[in-house]
Formats: C-alpha cells, structure tokens, sequence
C-alpha cells in the first residue's frame, strides 16, 4: 500500500523538488501541498497521512508548533535550510532531517527510514477486524463483512453486508484505525468504502453493495492508482 504523503513547503523551489521526488516514488501517495501550517492541520482533521514532509520556517507557525498542535500518527520527515534545526527537530521523535537544497539519495533513505520505522509497527497490528463500541461494550466487525462508514457529523454509520451500527466516532480516527488494511479507501470526506464490496465507479461516484456514494473529484485518479487501472 502507498505511503499517503502530504508537503507543508512555502518555498516554490523546495516544494517543486520534493513534489517531483514524491511523484518519482512509487510507494508514496501525493495528496497534497500546503503554505502553512494552519492549512495542514485543517487538512490533518479530516484526512489521515502517513508521511508529512515539514518545513520548519513557515509563515503563520513553525513547524515545531505544527507538530504540538497535531495529533497526527504520521511520519514526519523535516526540511530546513537550517541546520541548526536539526537537534530540536530530534526532541519530536521525527523520522529524518533533510537540509536543503534536498538531494535523491538524501530523500530516498528519509523514505527507507520511514518504511522501516511504518513496519515496525504495523508487524505487530496486522489483523482481520476492528471492535467498536456497542450499547453493552464492544463489537467485532470482521474487515471482509464491513462495506463501508459514512459520518454523521460527531457519529459514524458502520455498514455490514446485512447490519449497521452507528458509533461516535470521528472519520479521520476510523481512516487511522483502518490504514494498516489495504482494502479501504476513502472515496470522500463522508465515506470509506471495501474495495472488495466496489462494483462500479465513474468520476462522481461509487456503488458499494448497491448503495450510490459520491466520490471526491481529488480521490477519482487516487482510486484508479489503488487499482492499478490501465
């Protein structure tokens, strides 16, 4: 599965060069580039990420404050033109300091650390279910019996094939529970769906177990990369 990898640059040169270097990088998943830090968390509370490359200058808060802000499970790999950065940066438990201008080989072990570091711990969370709450506890839904979740505002409908529940529950926590399990996919701020349950889809839209759900226009060309359309 790619590393769902998102830039917080503000410098045009250094964010077209780790753009192109992610773009090259089969294993990485470009969605998206932000200016500030504001903008990212924003982003970070309704989408998950598994890679964040990090600018430490940036124009509203640095990107130490970015990373108290966060409550993200992602890597962080940071980026400066100060190296001088680079023992504070540490105290964040970041995966790689890359001082820029950035190089390929420097970026490719930052990945390569990465990797390591993403299998470390998922070797230990691989599983075939998740449990969430019920009236009296916990239920266990089985990954290949769940269709998909949709948000209702502070609540998230969990559909079966022939049951459905509804938890409080925040999408971008279900997206982070779900990320060591290939087959989901979040076709839109609204909705994960099984890919094993999807029987059609266009540019609009996906059917999962005869349901209509719409499909974000950023994540049609995501969906055909998971795929592997041709």
């Amino acid at each position: 599965m790619k590393l769902r990898t998102i830039v917080i640059e503000d410098d045009p040169l250094a964010l077209l060069v780790l753009t192109g270097l992610i773009t090259d990088d089969h294993s990485l998943q470009f969605d998206g580039s932000f200016t500030t830090a504001t903008s990212a968390l924003m982003h970070l509370e309704e989408y998950s990420a598994d890679l964040i490359f990090l600018d430490i200058n940036l124009p509203d808060i640095d990107g130490f404050e970015f990373m108290r802000r966060t409550s993200t499970q992602a890597e962080v790999i940071v980026v400066s033109a100060e190296k001088s950065n680079a023992a504070e940066a540490f105290d964040f438990d970041v995966r790689r300091f890359l001082h820029k201008p950035v190089t390929p080989q420097a970026f490719t072990d930052a990945v390569a650390a990465v990797k390591i570091n993403i299998a470390a711990r998922g070797a230990s969370a691989q599983a075939d279910h998740i449990y969430i709450k019920s009236d009296h506890g916990y239920r266990r839904l089985e990954y290949s019996d769940l269709a998909y979740v949709e948000s209702r505002r502070d609540y998230a409908l969990f559909q079966t094939r022939n049951e459905r529940y509804l938890v409080r529950a925040r999408m971008k926590d279900i997206e982070q529970s779900l990320a060591n399990h290939p087959g989901f996919f979040r076709c839109h701020r609204s909705y994960i769906i099984n890919l094993k349950m999807l029987d059609y889809f266009n540019a609009g839209e996906v059917h999962v177990l005869g349901r209509v759900i719409p499909m974000a226009n950023a994540q049609y060309s995501a969906l055909q990369r998971v795929l592997n359309i041709l």
